[in-house]
């Protein structure tokens, strides 16, 4: 498991799973309220933009998920 730095905090990442922490990113973002979702989008998808480049990063340097 590799601890991903972003700039609103840490994420777990599960090697094998290559959209693990995105993953379970958006299972915690889906537990906001809907009043408040609007305030946390562009956190959301911004968080998810950085988790797919460090995968990209990774595959790069390691040749796997």
């Amino acid at each position: 498991m590799v601890l991903a730095y972003f700039s609103r905090g840490f994420t777990k990442i599960k090697s094998g799973d290559s959209l693990g922490g995105f993953l379970d990113f958006k299972k915690g973002a889906e537990k906001i309220p809907p009043s408040q979702q609007e305030i946390y989008k562009d956190i959301i998808e911004e968080s998810g933009k950085e988790v797919l480049r460090f995968y990209d990063l990774w595959k790069l340097l390691f040749g796997k998920n």
